[in-house]
C-alpha cells in the first residue's frame, strides 16, 4: 500500500524548487493511481497539476483546471487562498483583468487573515498590474505603495525589483517617461535573483531611454542586455 501524502510532499517540494520535469513525472504517476485517492488528495492533485501548467506558461490550461476546483468547492469544500491566487495569476497572464482583480481580492482577504506577508506581496503585484492595464492608476499606485513598503521592511530585493519595474510600467502607461525610466533603472540595479526579470527591466530601461532621445544610454543598455542574454542562453 502506497503512502500517498509523501508523494504530494515530494511534488510540492519539486514545484517549490521549480524542477518542472520531475514534478510532471510525479503528477503523471499520481494521476495513474487517482482511483485510490480520496477527495482531498484529488483536489491537491489537480491543484499541483495547475501549478505545473503555470510554470510551463500554459495559462489557459491552468485556468481551466483552477476554475474546475473553484466550481467543485460549491459542493462543500472551501477554496484555499492559494487556489484563488493562482487563478488570479492565470487570469492576469490571459489579460482577463476584471476576473484577475476579483480572484486576487479573494486571495488577498484570506492571506491578510493569515498574516501571510509574502503571499500578500505576490497578490499585490497581480492587483497592481491588473489595475494598471484597466486604467485604474490610483488604485494600482496604492497597491505598489504597500508592496514597496513591505519589500523594504522584509529586505526582499527580488520583490522590490518587481515593485520598481511595475511602478515604472505604471508611469510609462501614464506617459511619464522620465519617471518610468528612473524606476526601471532602480529595478535593474536592485539585487534581483531572477535574471529573466532583470533583463525585462533592462529592456524597458533601454526602450524608455530611446523614447526620451537618450540615444547613447539606450545603446549602452541594449549592448548590456545582449551580453546578459548570451550569458544566460536566453
Amino acid at each position: 500500500k502506497f503512502v500517498f501524502p509523501i508523494y504530494f510532499y515530494i511534488m510540492r517540494y519539486l514545484l517549490f524548487i521549480k524542477d518542472t520535469k520531475k514534478a510532471i513525472q510525479h503528477y503523471k504517476w499520481l494521476d495513474k493511481h487517482k482511483k485510490n485517492l480520496n477527495y482531498q488528495e484529488l483536489y491537491l492533485l489537480h491543484y499541483y497539476h495547475a501549478i505545473c501548467l503555470l510554470i510551463q506558461n500554459k495559462y489557459r490550461q491552468a485556468n481551466e483546471v483552477l476554475e474546475e476546483l473553484v466550481s467543485a468547492s460549491r459542493d462543500g469544500m472551501s477554496v484555499s487562498a492559494d487556489v484563488y491566487y493562482h487563478l488570479a495569476l492565470a487570469k492576469c497572464h490571459m489579460e482577463q483583468h476584471g476576473h484577475a482583480i476579483f480572484y486576487a481580492n479573494e486571495a488577498l482577504n484570506a492571506f491578510t487573515a493569515q498574516y501571510n506577508i509574502k503571499r500578500i506581496m505576490h497578490t499585490l503585484v497581480i492587483l497592481g498590474i491588473s489595475y494598471t492595464d484597466t486604467g485604474i492608476y490610483e488604485v494600482a499606485a496604492e497597491c505598489y505603495k504597500h508592496l514597496k513598503r513591505n519589500a523594504e521592511i522584509l529586505n526582499e530585493s527580488a520583490t522590490l525589483s518587481i515593485a520598481y519595474h511595475n511602478i515604472g510600467y505604471l508611469k510609462q502607461k501614464k506617459g511619464e517617461l522620465s519617471e518610468a525610466r528612473d524606476y526601471y533603472y532602480k529595478a535593474v540595479n536592485c539585487e534581483a535573483e531572477n535574471a529573466q526579470s532583470s533583463m525585462v527591466s533592462l529592456y524597458a530601461l533601454a526602450e524608455t531611454s530611446y523614447y526620451l532621445g537618450e540615444w547613447e544610454q539606450a545603446k549602452e543598455y541594449l549592448h548590456h542586455l545582449k551580453k546578459k542574454a548570451q550569458e544566460t542562453g536566453s
